[in-house]
């Protein structure tokens, strides 16, 4: 146990992995804050629901259930992880505010509104903050899980894991009626950008997911 938190704790001797964390940190703080914003005002101003060829042809199933506690298990799941894989938590945390931002925008593009029947979800609840009805486009609980899938690729456990939760997520918010299937088909193409584009901009931060601090000078 001792090695193993040696092992962590020496990430916290490198200057530049402390910097880049903090603004990692920072700048996923903002785009939780923007999300919030945006999510509240594509809420406030839904539309009437449309047609969906998908949810038309099957029947609602009440997965409110599944929806909050399967997102609380993900979360929980993805710290035990990052316990172990520290090196991949900067570009982890900026590539998710990339992808929280982009995604911000989008659900105030159309103003759609939430399937006619779709299952309620308790507003009392911790994921309220994080979700919203008028959320739509894309969904959220099928692209974060695929974009850990991909930051994890190298893992094949991992990968496999993240993309049966993002899999998972995508019949879940399918069978309640919660996202319409456009939703969930373009998360996986705009997540899939959104890695890539992360790529190209966190040049640094990649190079510390893929080889810790041994390819730096470790007291930065």
């Amino acid at each position: 146990m001792k090695s193993f938190i040696d092992r962590q704790m020496r990430f916290f001797d490198n200057k530049e992995f402390v910097i880049s964390l903090v603004e990692a940190m920072v700048l996923f703080g903002i785009a939780l804050v923007v999300n919030y914003f945006a999510g509240t005002y594509a809420s406030d101003h839904a539309g009437i629901a449309v047609g969906d060829v998908f949810l038309s042809n099957i029947p609602v199933v009440p997965v409110a259930g599944l929806f909050i506690y399967g997102s609380l298990v993900f979360w929980i799941f993805s710290m035990f992880v990052y316990m172990s894989h520290l090196q991949k938590l900067p570009f982890t945390l900026k590539t998710g505010a990339l992808f929280i931002l982009i995604r911000s925008v989008f659900i105030n593009l159309t103003q759609i509104g939430p399937y006619a029947d779709a299952v309620s979800v308790p507003a009392t609840n911790l994921l309220s903050i994080f979700s919203f009805k008028g959320d739509l486009f894309f969904s959220g609980h099928t692209g974060f899980p695929l974009l850990m899938a991909f930051i994890f690729w190298e893992y094949k456990s991992l990968r496999w894991i993240f993309i049966g939760w993002s899999a998972g997520f995508a019949l879940i918010v399918l069978l309640g009626h919660l996202h319409y299937s456009i939703d969930v088909a373009s998360a996986v193409f705009i997540t899939y950008t959104i890695f890539h584009l992360s790529q190209i901009l966190l040049k640094k931060d990649v190079r510390f997911a893929r080889h810790g601090i041994s390819s730096t000078n470790a007291t930065g």
